[in-house]
């Protein structure tokens, strides 16, 4: 998931998660959503899905 590791940069360089996720176009519930299904996964096994 792309959009998931680009706010997780964006919220470790200080950016709030309120203003990642707007940016990325997603609602705060997606992410956490997303995060919960997807965030231990790496790269090419979020693919193989």
């Amino acid at each position: 998931m792309l959009t998931l590791r680009q706010i997780e940069v964006q919220t470790a360089q200080g950016r709030s998660l309120a203003l990642a996720c707007k940016e990325a176009e997603i609602s705060e519930p997606s992410y956490y959503r997303w995060r919960k299904e997807y965030g231990g996964l790496q790269v090419d096994q979020a693919r193989k899905m």
